[in-house]
């Protein structure tokens, strides 16, 4: 569970994710989203703790959030909005994004999409 200082980060420092587009609206590469998103789970891990693996969405979906609502404060309400429906296009529904309690389970990508732009 990545919260409090126990975040990944593994984006060479570059805009974008790797120097792309993350979210294919031209937005993503101004900034390294990762530094925002790892941010995010600063902020949350120490407002919100997960019991389980199956809580993962709670972290990854407020941080990704997150993401949304710096674009819009850095680069204005248009582009917000670009941002946040790009990752809608993202969503493939292949399962739930909260798993069974108690297994380990992964939840599926979907995690970090829905709790972003629903």
């Amino acid at each position: 569970m990545e919260h409090q200082s126990a975040v990944t980060y593994g984006n060479r420092f570059a805009n974008g994710y790797l120097e792309r587009d993350w979210t294919g609206v031209g937005i993503s590469p101004r900034f390294d989203f990762i530094i925002i998103h790892e941010s995010g789970h600063e902020w949350f891990g120490n407002s919100i703790s997960a019991a389980d693996s199956s809580d993962m969405w709670i972290h990854e979906g407020w941080t990704t959030y997150l993401e949304c609502l710096y674009v819009e404060y850095v680069y204005g309400h248009e582009d917000g909005l670009k941002y946040t429906n790009a990752y809608k296009t993202k969503v493939k529904n292949e399962g739930p994004i909260i798993t069974t309690r108690g297994v380990n389970g992964e939840p599926p990508q979907d995690q970090y999409f829905k709790g972003a732009s629903s």
